[in-house]
């Protein structure tokens, strides 16, 4: 994972297998209790909180990345968690969202003002 480079926040972060072997400072965001307790499991070294990932509680620029793996599937309108990683990101921090199905239905006209 070379493109993933200094503070971490990973919203949407699951069990967090892919860290597995890893050194990466992560701090992991889920919405499940059980998926935070998993993520222990396989990357004891993370930090992990339970939250929103739109409403996340945590500071202001703190990261270098953030990341959300297949997180954007699950909403019909990605604004509020875009948002909340710009907030949580460091100027000039990279976002970097994959998506599980594709874009078919989004309409990325509604999201120009997130990408700067």
């Amino acid at each position: 994972m070379p493109f993933i480079k200094g503070k971490v926040c990973d919203l949407g972060c699951g069990p967090c297998v892919i860290y597995k072997g890893k050194s990466i400072d992560l701090t992991g965001v889920d919405f499940s209790a059980k998926a935070a307790e998993e993520a222990k499991k396989n990357y004891p070294q993370g930090k992990y909180i339970v939250a929103d990932a739109w409403n996340t509680g945590l500071p202001d620029k703190e990261f270098d990345t953030v990341l959300m793996l297949g997180l954007l599937d699950y909403f019909d309108d990605w604004s509020l968690v875009l948002a909340e990683a710009r907030r949580l990101r460091k100027d000039y921090g990279k976002i970097i969202a994959t998506l599980l199905n594709g874009f078919n239905g989004h309409d990325w006209t509604k999201y120009k003002h997130i990408t700067g």
